[in-house]
């Protein structure tokens, strides 16, 4: 969680501290030296109130945008989506799928790869958990792969980023691994 913070403070500062805090202080500084008279300036109890005022508020209006920035951030991480398949013979498949994101997933899990078709979505693969790597990333073997699917997927007509995840495993999947009696 605390790598996760500063990664998206990170971020979400990486553009202002590379172009506008150059073009900020540098304003700044040539502003200052042209508008400061010589014999210095006294400023009245009503501009430093306003001042103070205006910083304040900019203060609240920063803080809460990050607050709701860091919520919008941390949404956006939270659900499971594949990063790749793999084909390796290591796990008494063809292949594996990776799946990134920040929700908590038991190894043994079953999952639902699905392939949006048009407005709908057909499912892919039946998929079980079997541990996290390194990278943090899930590594899933296949229990159910559609076949037509798969040749889709080698064929280069979609590619892994368009597959969903559902963490869950409808009773029409399970129809199609065993007839119900």
């Amino acid at each position: 969680m605390r790598t996760a913070f500063f990664d998206y403070l990170g971020f979400l500062f990486q553009p202002f501290f590379r172009w506008w805090w150059a073009a900020v202080t540098g304003f700044a500084s040539i502003f200052g030296v042209l508008v400061t008279p010589q014999s210095g300036f006294v400023l009245k109890p009503a501009v430093v109130a306003l001042i103070i005022f205006t910083g304040l508020t900019m203060v609240f209006l920063t803080v809460s945008t990050l607050s709701q920035g860091w919520k919008l951030y941390r949404k956006r991480f939270a659900e499971l989506r594949v990063s790749t398949v793999q084909k390796t013979k290591d796990y008494g498949g063809e292949y594996v799928a990776l799946l990134c994101g920040d929700m908590d997933v038991p190894a043994g899990t079953l999952m639902e790869l699905r392939r949006p078709m048009g407005e709908a979505d057909t499912l892919f693969a039946l998929v079980e958990v079997r541990n996290r790597t390194m990278q943090g990333n899930y590594l899933c073997v296949p229990v159910w792969t559609s076949a037509g699917h798969q040749r889709d997927l080698s064929g280069g007509k979609f590619v892994v980023s368009q597959l969903a995840v559902a963490p869950y495993v409808q009773r029409e999947t399970l129809g199609r691994l065993q007839p119900v009696s």
